[in-house]
């Protein structure tokens, strides 16, 4: 298949509403270190952290992010990859633009070290997914083969950091409190792509959209 330049996969979005790309590293991000920028909130053993957030507030946000998106339109999270590391083949259009990516939230977990909070950025609007044929790899291991290259490469390059931002930081809301996200649901999101320092995806989100 061929693959075509990540300009020719964007969308046109207005001017004015750009998000700068930070650059992250997944290595932070796995081991709960503050990947998505700032301290780690702590956390209970199964679920998010205890925050007191107000209706009115969550409300608010899910109004601007939550949106229904064409998952037909979509590309996978290898495509995107690709695109973005391939030599542009048109002039960029006019403004900022937009990718439109989907993945499964936290798939691929069994690649990532056992301890580590993936797929979420405990505390903030941010998590990983992947491609949903990452939960079909056999390469498992227990927490004494933690840092295993091939473990490290698949993840890698099979999964998205999603980031919702807010003056170009993280929102300071968990995305299970925020969205009502589990690990296992399909989603697709629209926003600005890039690799970061660690030849990690990612999308900083300005649409969310939960596929039932």
């Amino acid at each position: 298949m061929k693959i075509q330049s990540f300009r020719s996969l964007a969308v046109t979005r207005p001017a004015g509403s750009f998000l700068t790309i930070a650059w992250l590293s997944l290595c932070l991000l796995l081991s709960g270190t503050g990947g998505c920028g700032g301290p780690t909130a702590s956390r209970t053993a199964s679920g998010p952290p205890r925050q007191d957030i107000e209706p009115k507030i969550l409300q608010e946000y899910r109004d601007r992010w939550l949106a229904r998106l064409d998952s037909a339109q979509a590309r996978s999270i290898t495509e995107i990859r690709l695109a973005a590391s391939s030599p542009p083949q048109t002039p960029a259009p006019a403004g900022s633009t937009t990718v439109v990516v989907t993945g499964r939230v936290g798939a691929g977990k069994q690649l990532v070290d056992p301890g580590s909070p993936y797929p979420w950025e405990p505390g903030k609007a941010c998590f990983m997914i992947g491609e949903p044929k990452l939960d079909q790899e056999s390469h498992r291991h227990g927490p004494e083969d933690a840092g295993c290259p091939f473990c490290a490469r698949k993840a890698r390059n099979g999964s998205a950091l999603i980031r919702f931002l807010e003056q170009e930081q993280p929102v300071p809301i968990d995305s299970r409190t925020l969205f009502g996200l589990q690990e296992g649901q399909d989603v697709v999101v629209q926003g600005v792509a890039s690799l970061n320092s660690v030849d990690q995806l990612v999308v900083d989100a300005e649409r969310l959209w939960i596929i039932e």
